[in-house]
């Protein structure tokens, strides 16, 4: 028989997409999602607000051209902020990702930033941690450092000079930002940065435990000790790629599995016990 958490879970996601970090955002009852991550013949150029009572879809915004990368909602809940892909004339100089921060509900933008990596919000929701980029010629977007961007002032400041990934703990209020293998915390406070033992910055919400994806395997860690979960379940990583989607809840990890047959499955993993199950 499942654990009832997995169980609720794969119920859950029935009807809505996993509440990934940067994919779906959610205020109480109402979800945006990116529309990259809804199921397939869904226009992935748009984000959607999923009513979870309902449940219900109906289109919040869409993209000038291309297609919806991330979206995050301010803790305020208040601004969501939409990261695009605008192709321009498919030349590495002219694709670039759009950030926008606009408002909920009248999507108002009220801040663009030409070309953004990864982003995250700060607890409070009055600042953002970004990574702004340019695309080189081999079509891979470099980072040009780590910034916050201050909403009161208007103004932003790197803090990094270099970054991957973003994640600004609820916990202690510092960012972690993941630089290629090595991640690094930023105090906000006193302005310093120092290494981590960490490998990754995607923490579950309890910061209980977090995963890190080098290549086409990605690695779940204990946040403790540091130590990979991965072992304790090879069988659903042999032989595949992996695509993890995100938490759902303190300690479910959502992910896609594709095997060299070309089939696709869908797995919650509960980090706590190692029980995974497929969901459809």
């Amino acid at each position: 028989m499942l654990p009832n958490s997995i169980l609720l879970a794969s119920v859950a996601v029935l009807y809505l997409p996993v509440a990934v970090s940067q994919q779906v955002a959610t205020d109480r009852n109402t979800f945006y999602v990116a529309g990259s991550v809804m199921p397939t013949g869904v226009p992935n150029d748009r984000v959607y607000t999923i009513d979870a009572v309902m449940p219900s879809k109906e289109v919040f915004w869409t993209a000038p051209e291309g297609y919806v990368r991330y979206v995050q909602l301010s803790p305020r809940g208040d601004l969501l902020a939409v990261c695009y892909l605008q192709m321009g004339k498919k030349q590495p100089e002219s694709i670039r990702t759009p950030l926008l921060l606009m408002t909920v509900p009248t999507k108002q933008v009220t801040k663009e930033f030409p070309c953004v990596k990864r982003f995250c919000w700060n607890p409070g929701g009055n600042a953002l941690a970004y990574i702004p980029a340019k695309m080189d010629e081999n079509y891979l977007f470099i980072s040009e450092g780590t910034y916050i961007y201050d909403l009161q002032t208007d103004s932003a400041k790197q803090v990094y000079s270099a970054g991957e990934r973003v994640h600004w703990s609820q916990q202690d209020n510092l960012l972690y930002i993941r630089d290629h293998e090595k991640v690094v915390k930023y105090d906000p406070e006193t302005q310093a940065v120092s290494d981590t033992e960490y490998h990754g910055v995607q923490f579950s919400p309890d910061y209980k435990f977090y995963y890190q994806q080098p290549d086409e395997q990605f690695v779940v860690y204990e946040a403790a000790t540091n130590t990979s979960l991965s072992a304790s379940y090879p069988s659903l990583f042999e032989d595949a790629s992996t695509a993890p989607h995100g938490w759902f809840g303190d300690h479910l990890l959502a992910y896609k599995v594709y095997t060299k047959a070309g089939e696709l499955t869908s797995y919650l993993l509960d980090c706590s016990t190692g029980f995974a199950c497929s969901v459809p």
